[in-house]
């Protein structure tokens, strides 16, 4: 065995700092020998939010290329040796995704400082200067679209609130959303999983509130007065962002490596100084994704797999994860 079961632990708990679709955190490791298998845990998976399995996907990539930096730290290379879908003898919920080998020899990986910088920015942004938008406009490159002009972040920022809107309306999305909620110190998963109050930057009346507009009988009344638009809108922190990011990558590629080009990226913007918050209903929604690729010339064969707002902030919420014991089968 490459590993201790001790350096094993403490090798996952330094992977867990990697996020993962509404935290859901549906990636386990078990290792043998010089290999490391790649599982996915069934049961975290959110049908509702993603019926394709696109963001289990990504998450997924995302724990496979939190992997490799921090192995790389220890002066190791991770082997991709491909998907592996066999039964280790796990049970029935959980799937084997991926086989890797372990290597000697890697150097530092130059991401690596900042992993533990890294956090999703729920709140608003701090006052954006003319150095800010400098700096985000210099994150453009083959993959990435920053856009930073005020009336492109308006208009942006009126489409994602539209699309916002129209999966809210989706009574079974909102429901799926509450369960992975954490509305309430007392709630038992509440430093596990899931996205809770402090993380999503809400005071705690603001989540009591939550917890009551967005049930299934009292959001769509709410929504029927023409209030559903007004309690969901995020515009106003998109106008109040550096940038917006637009990751766009080969329609060919698979959600597994899109999930890796997703965090490198994030880890990207962190070390240029800003922090981020994940847009996802302007990719996930057909029309938002169409009129974006259209607008900023991103081609047929192409298609933009998340955005971003970013900006400067100086507070940083506390991860929630679940133990390395949990995450190593």
């Amino acid at each position: 065995m490459l590993f201790t079961r001790e350096q094993q632990l403490k090798l996952i708990a330094a992977v867990a700092n990697a996020p993962s679709v509404h935290n859901v955190q549906p990636a386990r490791f078990h290792f043998t020998g010089d290999n490391i298998y790649l599982l996915e845990d069934l049961t975290r998976r959110i049908p509702c939010g993603d019926p394709m399995g696109r963001d289990t996907g990504f998450s997924l990539g995302i724990a496979a290329e939190g992997l490799r930096i921090e192995l790389a730290n220890q002066g190791y290379s991770l082997v991709d040796k491909g998907e592996f879908d066999s039964d280790i003898g796990f049970g029935n919920n959980i799937k084997t995704c991926r086989a890797f080998e372990i290597t000697k020899g890697a150097g530092k990986h130059p991401l690596a400082e900042f992993v533990t910088k890294r956090y999703s920015q729920r709140g608003n942004f701090n006052k954006v200067l003319p150095r800010d938008t400098a700096a985000a406009k210099s994150l453009s490159d083959d993959n990435i679209i920053s856009v930073t002009e005020k009336e492109d972040l308006k208009e942006i920022g009126k489409i994602y609130d539209a699309a916002s809107l129209r999966f809210f309306r989706d009574d079974n999305f909102r429901e799926e959303l509450l369960s992975w909620m954490r509305l309430s110190k007392k709630h038992p998963k509440w430093s596990i999983d899931g996205l809770n109050y402090d993380a999503m930057a809400m005071s705690e009346f603001e989540a009591k509130a939550a917890g009551i507009v967005l049930s299934k009988k009292i959001f769509p009344l709410i929504d029927k007065i023409g209030l559903g638009g007004p309690i969901t809108a995020e515009a106003g922190k998109v106008i109040g962002s550096a940038g917006v990011i637009l990751l766009h990558r080969p329609k060919t590629e698979s959600h597994y490596e899109s999930g890796r080009h997703f965090y490198l990226t994030w880890l990207k913007i962190v070390a240029n100084g800003f922090q981020a918050a994940v847009m996802a209903s302007l990719a996930d929604d057909i029309e938002c994704q169409n009129l974006l690729c259209n607008k900023y010339n991103i081609g047929n064969e192409r298609r933009i797999i998340t955005t971003f707002r970013i900006g400067r902030s100086d507070n940083m919420a506390i991860r929630a994860r679940l133990k390395p014991e949990d995450l190593l089968l």
